[in-house]
């Protein structure tokens, strides 16, 4: 489905954003994120494809680029911090210092 709107609008955020939704559930994570990456180019100030991105370096364990996206989610939108603290995606970083703080 995604495939076939982004072949005929290559610049459809939505579309990017599905697709490298999708592909995380597949577990694809790599492809995954060159989807979330193309939304980013489109769109940089949705929170979405940076949450999206975090949680795909979660699962895969890497969390200097766990706390980088993370950081740029929360930038935008401060209330990301709580959901991150309800995902057990991010359970790994909890005990990071951008949680661990007052807010």
């Amino acid at each position: 489905m995604y495939d076939k709107t982004l072949q005929t609008n290559p610049d459809f955020y939505e579309a990017w954003l599905g697709r490298g939704i999708a592909f995380t559930r597949l577990k694809q994570y790599e492809t995954a994120i060159g989807c979330y990456n193309k939304a980013l180019q489109l769109n940089s100030e949705h929170p979405e494809p940076w949450y999206e991105k975090a949680r795909c370096y979660a699962i895969k364990k890497d969390i200097d680029l766990v706390i980088d996206n993370l950081q740029r989610a929360i930038n935008i939108n401060p209330k990301i911090r709580k959901i991150v603290q309800q995902d057990p995606d991010f359970e790994i970083i909890l005990d990071h210092e951008m949680f661990t703080q007052s807010s």
